[in-house]
């Protein structure tokens, strides 16, 4: 059933790993990045870990403390640097239900994305010879 959901990413541009940073329900983000970033490296051949990404950090607002915040931003980082995501480096922290901290500057990313994902496209058909 995953791999049918995976499929779907195939006509993707990027990708967007999304975390839960507060560990809700006992879940551990550096574990679940890892199984995120597990399940698309062995999907097909691997090609999509060559996809421009994002990584999300959710519920930070459910962190009060800045230091911890920092620090599970910094450690999502490590982990999807070691695992191979193509990302920048940065970690987008974000509230996406209650305070929508974060969000804006996450548009922005993901609209940078995008217009990066269609010059690569565009590129890699011109080498080619696609229009």
């Amino acid at each position: 059933r995953g791999h049918d959901f995976l499929r779907h990413l195939e006509r993707t541009k990027g990708l967007i790993y999304i975390v839960d940073a507060a560990g809700v329900d006992r879940r551990d983000p550096l574990t679940d990045l890892d199984i995120l970033v597990n399940e698309i490296a062995s999907y097909g051949d691997g090609d999509m870990m060559d996809r421009p990404a994002l990584v999300v950090a959710n519920k930070l607002d459910l962190i009060t403390n800045a230091d911890a915040q920092d620090e599970i931003l910094y450690r999502v980082s490590e982990v999807a640097k070691a695992k191979g995501v193509q990302f920048d480096g940065e970690v987008h922290g974000i509230s996406a239900g209650v305070t929508g901290e974060g969000l804006g500057d996450l548009s922005i990313a993901i609209r940078s994305l995008v217009e990066s994902g269609d010059e690569k496209r565009i590129e890699r058909n011109s080498t080619f010879g696609y229009l």
